[in-house]
This record gives C-alpha cells, sequence and structure tokens, in this order.
C-alpha cells in the first residue's frame, strides 16, 4: 500500500498530518478531498450502472435464445470446437538415394537431409536432383 494510503486510511496519522495545515489549508485540502472522492464514487456509479446493463442485456439474450430452442451449450458447442484445419502436405520436390541405396524425397523446406547434402558436397548440383513431372 502507498505511504498517502496508509496515513489517509489511519485516522491518528491522518488528523497528525492535518494540524500541519492552516486554517485555509485545510479548507482547500477539504475541499479538493471531497471533490475527489465524489469524482470516484461517481465513476464507481457509472461502473455498477455499465455492469447491470450488461447482465440485463444478457438475460435478454439467453431470453431470446431459449425461445428459439438454443441452450447455453449449443452456443459454447459452437465456440469451444475448432474447425478442423488440416494443411496439404508439401509435394516433393527433390529426390535421392542414401548411403544404403533407400530412396528418399525432400520438399526444400526445413533442412537439408544430411544424404542429400553430402551429395552435393560431394559436387553433385541440388537442380540435379528435381523431381521431373
Amino acid at each position: 500500500m502507498s505511504e498517502f494510503i496508509n496515513i489517509i486510511t489511519d485516522k491518528r496519522r491522518t488528523k497528525a498530518q492535518l494540524k500541519t495545515l492552516d486554517e485555509s489549508q485545510l479548507s482547500e485540502v477539504r475541499d479538493k478531498f471531497l471533490s475527489a472522492v465524489d469524482d470516484v464514487a461517481e465513476l464507481f456509479e457509472i461502473e455498477r450502472e455499465k455492469e447491470a446493463e450488461k447482465k440485463k442485456k444478457i438475460a435478454d439474450f439467453l431470453a431470446q435464445a431459449e425461445r428459439a430452442g438454443i441452450t447455453v451449450e449449443d452456443l459454447a458447442g459452437e465456440v469451444t470446437q475448432p474447425k478442423a484445419t488440416s494443411r496439404k502436405k508439401r509435394p516433393a520436390k527433390y529426390e535421392f538415394h542414401t548411403e544404403s541405396g533407400e530412396r528418399k524425397t525432400w520438399t526444400g523446406q526445413g533442412r537439408m537431409p544430411s544424404d542429400l547434402k553430402n551429395a552435393i558436397d560431394a559436387g553433385a548440383t541440388l537442380e540435379s536432383f528435381l523431381i521431373k513431372s
């Protein structure tokens, strides 16, 4: 808690601080403090009104949904079930053989397979491994 809050919530400490003021300063502090309290109370009231309006809208919405034969579970199911989207697998772009003679393919995406890299390091060109349609 801030020092200000500690002082203002403790009557003894507040009184001690207020005693350091003269009469005109005390009157000015009181007016400003009461004005600030009124402003904050007004903000709280606005928030309560917004919350009440929101609750009323929710109640109206639920009543409308009930009349239409829609349950909250129906709505929750629609929201929580993601659409099944699967990305198409990329077609192979390169074809090469491993040292053991096994045929492998690579899409050209991601890290280059070590067998293909070894073949290129040995002098082959990447274009020589292209799959011709």
